[in-house]
């Protein structure tokens, strides 16, 4: 259904984890990220599945800069970001996983680490890039967090200096991940999508989740954005 109602490809179908049972293998690093603590499992597998299918969705171009998003908090963007981030390092590409979402930025918890500096003391000029990006918990990963939260979110990410960041990150790195906000719940994420090679769109199934699929997609088709 959401193939055909939505006219788009699905790049994969991620299971229900209980993560109440996951034996950690790295300290600090949040369960839900199985492929880290349980790599060879099927939760692990379906997101090397997504990993695959990004690799040759684009009809053949490379894709640098990816986008996650999701219609509504709560979709499992963020988890989807670092569990892709981890494969696509584990399969030996040099990785960053950005951390755009400035309003509730996850992804330095998840993966614990300092998240003083971040995105949003970069893009003010308040900090060096350098200073802000962090080694991963795995090879080949680094991470940039968003930071202390700033009081314009909206316009870091849709400001000249954040796309000039990209930019010049794409040079350093094979790919480049950026977790954003939910599409419906502010402006953000629209900002973002006209300045990566291609978006992801996630989704938690459940019973009013059509329109809110339908509706996130206007809004990436508005800005012109490559939904993959």
């Amino acid at each position: 259904e959401i193939s055909s109602d939505l006219n788009v490809s699905v790049l994969g179908h991620i299971p229900v984890m209980d993560i109440s049972r996951v034996k950690k293998s790295i300290e600090g690093v949040d369960p839900s990220i199985c492929s880290i603590h349980h790599s060879k499992g099927r939760v692990s597998e379906a997101y090397r599945t997504i990993r695959t299918g990004l690799y040759f969705s684009n009809r053949g171009k490379a894709l640098k800069v990816i986008q996650v998003t999701s219609p509504v908090p709560g979709d499992g963007k963020s988890t989807l970001s670092c569990n892709l981030a981890v494969t696509m390092a584990q399969s030996g590409r040099r990785v960053l996983l950005i951390d755009a979402d400035l309003r509730r930025p996850r992804v330095a918890k998840i993966f614990g680490i300092d998240s003083d500096i971040g995105v949003a003391a970069v893009v003010s000029g308040k900090a060096e890039i350098e200073d802000a990006i962090q080694p991963g918990p795995v090879p080949n990963l680094s991470i940039l967090p968003g930071g202390k939260r700033p009081t314009n979110p909206a316009e870091i990410l849709s400001s000249e200096r954040f796309k000039n960041m990209v930019d010049m990150l794409r040079e350093k790195f094979d790919v480049i991940i950026i977790d954003t906000p939910p599409l419906l719940a502010v402006s953000d994420p629209g900002a973002v999508a006209g300045i990566v090679d291609g978006v992801v769109l996630t989704m938690r199934l459940r019973r009013n989740v059509k329109p809110l699929a339908a509706r996130a997609k206007s809004i990436l088709e508005a800005v012109g954005a490559n939904l993959l």
